[in-house]
């Protein structure tokens, strides 16, 4: 009875979850490793992208729990917050190359 019980509670917590808050939890614990979201120090920002990650395991998203180990283990391998990658403004390179 207490195993029927057990597994009613998890399919209602499930349904207050979807797939696009797991999305937005996973954006946000990258954001973290890229110093965006919060001020605070690395260390403080590995252990709270950590903590989402195990709060997406217990809720059984597996996809956005194992992209954001990859990131946390990217960023803990850098040893400090990670850099986004510049983009190239064609229009802007193409105007300067023009003059």
């Amino acid at each position: 009875m207490e195993e029927r019980i057990e597994a009613q509670e998890k399919v209602c917590v499930l349904s207050l979850f979807d797939v696009a808050w797991a999305n937005d939890q996973l954006r946000y614990g990258i954001a973290l490793l890229h110093g965006e979201a919060v001020k605070q120090d690395f260390v403080g920002a590995v252990l709270l992208a950590g903590y989402l990650a195990r709060r997406l395991e217990s809720l059984e998203y597996g996809w956005q729990t194992r992209i954001l180990r990859s990131w946390i283990h990217r960023a803990v391998k850098a040893g400090s917050f990670l850099q986004r990658a510049k983009r190239a403004d064609s229009t802007s390179e193409g105007e300067e190359a023009s003059r």
